[in-house]
């Protein structure tokens, strides 16, 4: 928060003094176009992400040839005390797309540092990464006394995505409330689970590893989770199973499998959708065909004389 603060008061200190430099400072004339140049690269440098990840010495040379250019375009001299001009112009420029990246690297330290305040209170959940091995020995005992496990690929959909996307449209906001749906989906779903249970999540959806249950008690389970995300978040789950041994014999297969199953739902019901909103246009064109087949129509007396 702090980097972030700071970085604001910068960009704002800097951009008073670059504006007001002709005044602070009568022998520098800029030229007009940096005044345009330096704050639209700025802006890229906020609004790119991946920009603000590049070394910024990087940007000099860029902004040099840039000025260099403008001022050939728009007839500036370059040579003896113009070109030391050119100089001061691109270190401006360049000084714009730093403080412009230091501030998008606050904003990236804030959100993270937001979704990790979020998740802290959801210790149930690990990143796939680090509950894999658990997984790995669970089905390893599982082969070894011949007991079964579910596996289950939950994944949050939101049923109104539209309405959620027309109040969140801005990156920052639209990356912090997945994070924040997220961390609401593994604390419901966590509480529906016993505590030799696993919870894991990888990318966008879940992973449920469920010892000593059989394939109808997972999927009543799936059912009370789906039941439970609906009431206190909004929001529909997909769910994959697996079962071991009947369908896959190893850790990695039995995750696959569920996905697999995840992705199958979802491609349907893409599919569907796609269908009814064709189905929809087509039922309007017959209609609206119909009416004007029936207004040009001399069969149809007009009820005014």
């Amino acid at each position: 928060m702090t980097r972030l603060h700071l970085s604001i008061l910068a960009l704002f200190s800097w951009f008073f003094v670059f504006y007001n430099v002709e005044r602070l400072y009568a022998p520098v004339n800029l030229a007009s176009f940096v005044y345009l140049l330096a704050p639209a690269l700025g802006m890229a440098m906020l609004c790119v992400p991946r920009m603000h990840r590049v070394p910024t010495y990087w940007y000099f040379p860029i902004a040099l040839v840039a000025v260099v250019i403008l001022r050939y375009v728009f007839n500036y001299r370059l040579d003896g005390t113009a070109f030391s001009l050119a100089l001061t112009e691109s270190l401006a420029t360049w000084l714009t797309i730093w403080l412009s990246g230091q501030l998008a690297k606050g904003i990236e330290e804030y959100r993270d540092a937001a979704a990790t305040a979020i998740f802290n209170h959801v210790s149930d959940c690990r990143p796939f990464e680090q509950a894999q091995s658990d997984i790995v020995r669970e089905v390893r005992r599982a082969r070894q006394f011949d007991r079964p496990i579910a596996v289950l690929a939950l994944n949050p959909t939101a049923e109104d995505g539209a309405a959620t996307l027309d109040r969140f449209t801005e990156e920052f906001k639209t990356a912090l409330l997945k994070q924040y749906v997220s961390a609401r989906a593994a604390e419901c779903l966590g509480n529906q689970l016993k505590q030799h249970d696993i919870l894991t999540q990888s990318g966008d959806q879940f992973i449920a590893l469920l010892p000593e249950i059989s394939r109808q008690d997972g999927l009543r389970l799936a059912e009370q989770m789906r039941e439970q995300l609906r009431r206190q978040l909004g929001v529909d789950l997909q769910v994959g199973i697996s079962m071991f041994p009947e369908d896959e014999i190893t850790a990695i297969g039995l995750i696959e499998r569920a996905e697999a199953d995840v992705k199958e739902l979802l491609d349907t019901a893409a599919t569907a959708s796609q269908d009814a909103a064709q189905h929809a246009c087509d039922n309007a064109d017959d209609v609206a065909k119909a009416m004007g087949r029936q207004g040009h129509d001399p069969k149809v007396e007009s009820v005014f004389p």
